[in-house]
């Protein structure tokens, strides 16, 4: 909530230091709405599982105390969503992005904005649980081994 609470504000922001410029949120010419929506549900399971991927494995070890290899993976995930997405849906790939650029196009009196602020994001939504579905197919292995260490019992 906070996160598209900051969008909208951040929208607000930018309408007031550049009032002619704005994203549409709505599929771009030659594509349809269902398009736009697989592309950013595609896009943003791509983006949530490579976060999963290298926040929740033991990654790379190395003999610097810092690495870059996260924010190269997470950084590259979200370049080549937002490359790839936005000549089709606008590429906001984000819930809190799309809520903030069709609040805008709804502030520039861009009706049509409405209808579509929803659908991208449960599009979006979709596929974070999506790339949590994935995770934990492709990670069951370790995560097992980790539930079956820890005892439960409702006796005691």
């Amino acid at each position: 909530m906070a996160s598209v609470a900051a969008g909208v504000l951040a929208v607000i922001a930018c309408l007031h230091l550049q009032p002619s410029r704005t994203w549409t949120l709505a599929p771009q010419e030659m594509y349809t709405a269902g398009g736009a929506y697989i592309v950013e549900f595609t896009f943003t399971l791509l983006l949530c599982m490579t976060f999963l991927s290298v926040s929740c494995v033991k990654g790379i070890t190395s003999s610097f105390q810092r690495n870059f290899y996260f924010g190269l993976a997470i950084g590259f995930a979200l370049l080549t969503g937002s490359l790839c997405s936005s000549g089709i849906s606008g590429g906001c790939l984000n819930p809190a992005v799309s809520v903030g650029v069709g609040v805008a196009a709804l502030i520039q009196n861009r009706s049509y904005a409405g209808y579509y602020i929803p659908n991208y994001v449960l599009a979006q939504l979709l596929g974070g649980i999506g790339a949590t579905v994935v995770f934990a197919t492709t990670h069951a292995r370790v995560y097992a081994s980790k539930a079956a260490r820890i005892p439960f019992s409702l006796a005691t």
